[in-house]
């Protein structure tokens, strides 16, 4: 994203509505975000992962500042069991908060920013992530086979999140309590919540 803010403007806050999956925003060109903790209290930082997050939580995001007025983001949108397939951290310890990017990425964070501050156009910062992440996924060793064939997400999608626990483990010959205990593993949320995530979004697609 790059958008130039109004005269006197000095923050700008998306409000995006959540999918149920992880999400990391990094600011570049002297970008500088503000995120909001669950009580309100602000942390200056560049760059942030986001966990998923109920509906009706009050995750606020990143405000970007920068002079002058133009604010300039890369987000990383990780597929459902993409975060814990190349970090192997369980998704529910960020659930309704956020990170800081070094902690999961060191000094790696630094020289991303380096390259998005130096890259010609949007399609060489895309080159850069895209390069980067690919080779964590490759030397990720842990096997996970619970998202090796995430099956599970793809039948609540087709139902459009209106199904129930009984139904997925009939249709996936695997018991609730297992399902349960995988799926916030890698989601870091129960399928119920993830249901309504869903169902959500279809209705909100379909009125658009």
């Amino acid at each position: 994203m790059e958008l130039s803010g109004n005269s006197g403007m000095d923050e700008i806050e998306p409000k995006p509505i959540t999918d149920g999956c992880v999400e990391m925003f990094i600011g570049y060109h002297n970008t500088l975000g503000t995120c909001y903790t669950n009580n309100g209290n602000p942390l200056r930082i560049r760059s942030a992962v986001f966990g998923s997050h109920e509906l009706r939580n009050s995750v606020k995001g990143l405000a970007h500042e920068s002079e002058p007025m133009t604010f300039k983001i890369a987000s990383i949108h990780f597929k459902p069991d993409g975060f814990y397939g190349i970090f192997k951290i369980p998704t529910f310890e960020i659930y309704n908060s956020f990170v800081e990017t070094s902690d999961l990425l060191g000094n790696d964070i630094k020289k991303l920013q380096s390259q998005l501050d130096g890259a010609n156009d949007i399609n060489e910062r895309k080159d850069y992530l895209d390069k980067y992440f690919s080779n964590l996924l490759m030397n990720s060793q842990k096997h996970y086979g619970f998202t090796a064939n995430f099956e599970i997400i793809n039948i609540i999608k087709h139902h459009k999140g209106i199904i129930k626990m009984l139904q997925l483990a009939n249709e996936t010959k695997v018991s609730e309590s297992t399902i349960q205990r995988n799926f916030k593993m890698a989601l870091g949320l129960s399928p119920n919540e993830y249901c309504k995530i869903i169902g959500f979004k279809n209705l909100f697609d379909f009125v658009n």
